[in-house]
Parts: structure tokens; C-alpha cells; sequence
């Protein structure tokens, strides 16, 4: 059976010792829609409203806890093509995992293949805070060399890093962000990183890989075919949550526009359909 993520998410349920907190989810979704907005082109500004793929993500990634309060899924992998909102969203949760996590001295990094690609997810992350008036009253300090947003109130920092190894060993993730990870070459900062020496000081590390399709067979496809699988009811992992969206779910090509409906998410509200039709 081959599940695309809507009928895999109407199926989803919490694992052994897991339970759906509702009010925790409606809370992280409401805290991105005061403090989060829109930011970039006409709708720079506007405040952030969930396009409803992204709430059907969001909802289990945060709702789906322990008893202890402590999340369910340690990895969300999320696939879709450009122009789906992608970006804003990976913005707003940085945020998010500096400053509303409960983590004290987060240090969450956003990853690319390129330090000026990983800019893109922290400049709207800047923004964001400039559009804010309590975000900017939270002292958020944006530092430019290197890319960096400091959090004074829990000692917590949000930065930029390309995804070359040397040098970065010895931090101590709380959250990572993988930005269209089709494009990196090698996987030795994604290993050091996700290791357990590097994230062991933290209760509930996150690691969250956004991209679009890429060609190459590297990091990225492994994750890819790893979390197709789990969608698809082929593998079971608790931990790792996938929201893919690929012609590999019904084995055609983008050039039927039924299908291009189908599999992106932002029809009708991030892709316009007179753009495409």
C-alpha cells in the first residue's frame, strides 16, 4: 500500500507511552501565529496563517508526547516541491526552538549545502523578529558575523552554518534545521551533529530536514527512501515523522497538472493556479 502523507497522518497514532496533548498543540500552533508572519513578497508583514499541510505536520510533531511532556519524534523529514511554504515555516520553528522550547541555552543550527542558502531560513527568521513588537521587546539580538540570532532571556543562540564538518565539532545541538539537503555534499556534519555525544545534554533533540527534490545519491536519498518507507507502512520507527510529498507515491510525472495538484501541498494558496493552468 502506498500511503501519500494525507492518508498516512489520518492513520497516525502515538506510540506505547505516548499520548496526543491537544492543548500542546494548539498552543505551539497558536505562539507561531502571534509571533510569526509572513515575509517575503506581497504578503511580507502578513501575520503567519498554517497552510493546512503544515498544521497536519505540526500538530504530531509537537502534540505527540510522554508523560513527561517530552516529544515522540526525534527526526521530521519533510519533502515537498518549491513554492509550498516551506521556507517561512522553517523559519518560524528556529524561532520557535530558541526562545518557546523550554530549553535552556538552546543552540539551534540551520544547515545548507552553502552558508548563503542557509541564510535564506535565518533571514526570515530575522525578519520576522523586526515585524514583531514582542519578539523585539525579547532583546533578540541579530548578529551578522558570523550569521547568528542571540536569545539574552535563556542564554540561547540560533545560527548558520554550511554543511562542511571542519570546525564544528564540540557543539552541543538542541535543534537542528537541514535545509534542502538534496544539495549537500557528504554527510559528516549531519553525523556529528545527530550523534549522541553531541546532543546527550539534551532531553529532547529535534532534528528537522526540509528540501525539495534532487537528483543526487547522497545523504538526503538515503533519508528520503528511509522515510518513504515508513509513510508507505513498509518500516516502522517512532521517532522519525515523514511528510513526503513525491511522483514516487503514484509512479507518474509533473506533467499531468491533476497530478501537480495532488502533490503539492500550497495549491491555492502559495501556488496560485492561473500561474500554472
Amino acid at each position: 500500500m502506498v500511503y501519500t502523507p494525507y492518508e498516512y497522518y489520518q492513520n497516525l497514532k502515538p506510540a506505547e507511552g505516548y499520548y496526543y496533548d491537544e492543548q500542546r498543540a494548539d498552543a505551539v500552533l497558536a505562539w507561531f501565529e502571534r509571533f510569526c508572519s509572513l515575509t517575503s513578497a506581497k504578503w511580507l508583514g502578513e501575520p503567519f496563517r498554517f497552510i493546512p499541510w503544515q498544521e497536519m505536520v505540526l500538530r504530531p510533531l509537537y502534540g505527540f508526547v510522554d508523560s513527561d511532556g517530552l516529544r515522540q519524534f526525534s527526526t521530521v523529514f519533510i519533502f515537498v516541491p518549491k513554492k509550498n511554504g516551506k521556507t517561512e515555516l522553517s523559519s518560524g520553528m528556529g524561532l520557535f526552538h530558541l526562545i518557546a522550547d523550554n530549553e535552556l541555552a538552546p543552540e539551534v543550527y540551520v544547515i545548507a549545502s552553502n552558508v548563503d542558502q542557509a541564510k535564506l531560513c535565518w533571514q526570515g527568521s530575522v525578519t520576522m523578529v523586526e515585524q514583531n513588537s514582542m519578539l523585539q521587546r525579547a532583546k533578540l539580538e541579530s548578529i551578522t558575523n558570523p550569521l547568528r540570532i542571540k536569545s539574552p532571556m535563556n542564554r540561547g543562540i540560533f545560527r548558520v552554518l554550511s554543511s562542511i564538518a571542519r570546525g564544528k565539532q564540540g557543539l552541543r545541538p538542541s535543534t537542528i534545521i537541514c535545509d534542502e539537503m538534496h544539495e549537500w555534499r557528504g554527510r559528516e556534519i549531519y553525523d556529528a551533529l545527530t550523534h549522541p555525544n553531541a546532543t546527550m545534554t539534551r532531553e529532547q533533540p529535534l532534528t528537522i530536514i526540509i528540501t525539495t527534490a534532487g537528483d543526487n545519491e547522497n545523504l538526503c536519498n538515503e533519508i528520503y527512501s528511509y522515510g518513504l518507507a515508513i509513510q508507505n507502512g513498509e518500516k516502522e520507527d517512532n521517532t522519525f515523522l515523514p511528510a513526503i510529498w513525491s511522483t514516487d507515491l503514484v509512479g507518474e510525472q509533473w506533467d499531468d497538472i491533476n497530478l501537480a495538484k495532488r502533490l503539492c501541498p500550497g495549491w491555492g494558496y502559495t501556488i496560485k493556479p492561473k500561474v500554472i493552468e
